[in-house]
């Protein structure tokens, strides 16, 4: 990002008859907004390369100005192509200062949303074009201007549209509570290495956890693993190794941090005591991030819901959802009716909702009034981007709709 360099390497395996053949050659070609900046070739001589080529002007990629450039690689016999790849990029560099986080030398504050990849409709999410600009557009039209990945990780669409939109995000990997075995001591650290492929080279990306509310379970040894895992594969980025901290969720009392990271779930009347426990002059300068905080609940309006799922509920509102042996909060959710029915409030679904919403509205301002006083607080991410089984306190209803 300070020298608009472009470095990329690989390794080509030929078959002895191909080689015996015309040269092999590989291009190298930098595009941007369809217009050639620079090119490269060279022929093949060995198994290995490793090519290295200026962008000349090369432009930064930031939030408010998005500049992407597309990386074309082919490997090519005459008149023939091999191989060939393509992969888009950008210049940009999140570092911090004491305190502050900086995004290409100037300050920054991340305001985020977290998403666990939620939708009711497919399991895994493979987000089209449509629904990633959509989603975006909506979640910087509430004020954010970053997505944290909350243990899930999206397909490639969501990554290239961030880029294009302009939205950051933060890729948490997919570790929470783990039952740690020799099984997953190995298995761990290599699939970090696979996952970092995915996200490294997308300028979204400017955030990485290894895991979320880790316990003594996920001892130094294997965190030390995985972060370097992850900061072997990246740079210009910030990482930490346990979203939530140790200290929070009984693990380390130490970290492999960039930053100082706590889930702060709890009564606001608590909220200024908890702050001031956590500022403690003795322990190193640098930002705190939370990385999940200030959810306030809302009220389903179940009739509605099975109302435009053509009169029946939903699996997920049904004894069909595979938590609800195990999650509290989803047998809450499918014994609703009946729960409410048995408490005899004076209140129509509607005037509940209404209750709840200012409630909600109440406990976020004050929440988030309170931490933006304190200067070390650079990065927020509020819980969460729409409503599930298990939490209704999306900014986003179950329809996308928002609520504030």
């Amino acid at each position: 990002p300070d020298t608009g360099a472009i470095r990329v390497r690989g390794a080509v395996t030929l078959d002895e008859r191909k080689r015996s053949r015309d040269p092999v050659t590989i291009h190298l070609v930098i595009m941007q907004r369809s217009r050639e900046v620079a090119r490269l070739s060279r022929v093949l001589n060995t198994a290995t390369f490793d090519l290295s080529l200026i962008v000349p002007h090369f432009q930064r990629w930031s939030p408010t100005i998005p500049n992407c450039y597309q990386v074309y690689l082919s490997v090519r016999q005459t008149p023939r192509i091999l191989v060939s790849y393509t992969q888009q990029i950008g210049f940009r560099r999140l570092t911090t200062q004491g305190e502050q986080v900086l995004l290409n030398g100037q300050p920054i504050h991340l305001r985020g949303i977290l998403s666990w990849g939620w939708e009711p409709k497919r399991i895994a999410p493979n987000y089209t074009v449509e629904e990633v600009r959509s989603e975006f557009r909506r979640v910087r039209a509430q004020g954010f201007n970053l997505v944290k990945l909350c243990l899930f990780i999206p397909n490639q669409t969501y990554f290239d549209i961030a880029e294009e939109e302009g939205m950051l995000l933060w890729q948490e990997w997919p570790l929470w509570l783990p039952e740690v075995t020799p099984q997953l001591r190995t298995q761990a650290p290599a699939e970090y290495r696979e996952y970092m492929q995915l996200a490294r080279h997308h300028p979204s990306v400017v955030l990485y956890s290894a895991g979320c509310e880790l316990n003594q379970q996920v001892d130094a040894e294997l965190l030390r693993e995985l972060d370097r895992a992850i900061r072997d594969n990246v740079s210009d980025v910030l990482v930490c190794d346990n979203s939530g901290s140790g200290e929070a969720y009984g693990g380390l009392a130490v970290d492999f941090a960039d930053f100082t990271d706590y889930h702060t779930y709890g009564d606001i009347h608590f909220l200024e005591e908890t702050l001031d426990n956590w500022r403690r002059d003795w322990l190193p300068v640098r930002p705190w991030i939370f990385g999940e905080f200030c959810d306030a609940d809302g009220f389903r309006d179940l009739q509605e819901i099975v109302a435009k799922n053509g009169g029946e509920k939903p699996w997920w509102m049904t004894p069909d959802n595979p938590t609800y042996q195990w999650r509290p909060e989803v047998r809450a959710l499918i014994e609703a009716d009946e729960r409410l029915q048995a408490a005899k409030l004076d209140f129509t679904p509607a005037q509940l909702g209404q209750i709840a919403s200012n409630q909600s509205l109440v406990v976020r301002k004050y929440t988030l009034e309170t931490v933006r006083k304190r200067a070390a607080v650079q990065v927020y991410v509020i819980t969460g981007l729409r409503d599930t089984p298990i939490a209704t306190s999306g900014v986003f209803d179950d329809f996308d709709r928002p609520k504030c």
